[in-house]
């Protein structure tokens, strides 16, 4: 990793570990947006679809795609997270409801 590190000094590197909800996001400030869905993953099993908000992960708030995976990490395969999550509707509202998700592995 070092030596990556030292190759790529303007490359941010993403090590991940423990459980894996199976969602790509972008880094936006103040929202984590899901922007993939990783098919057959803990999220796609869990209802989980593009443009949904992750609000909170067991109650913590998600302010960022990077806090996502910060939380989620801290869990292992096979462990279960209540996600609070938000979808756009048709009319231009946005309506919430909970998840509780069995993560899957890396």
């Amino acid at each position: 990793m070092a030596a990556l590190r030292q190759r790529l000094p303007e490359t941010e590197i993403d090590v991940r570990k423990g459980g894996k909800l199976g969602i790509a996001g972008a880094p936006i400030p103040g929202q984590c947006l899901i922007s993939v869905v990783q098919n057959g993953s803990a999220a796609d099993k869990a209802g989980l679809r593009p443009r949904d908000v992750v609000v909170e992960i067991d109650g913590q708030p998600v302010p960022d795609f990077n806090t996502c995976t910060e939380l989620i990490g801290r869990h292992g395969p096979g462990e279960q997270v209540e996600l609070l999550i938000e979808r756009p509707q048709l009319d231009g509202t946005a309506a919430r409801f909970r998840r509780t998700v069995e993560l899957g592995g890396w």
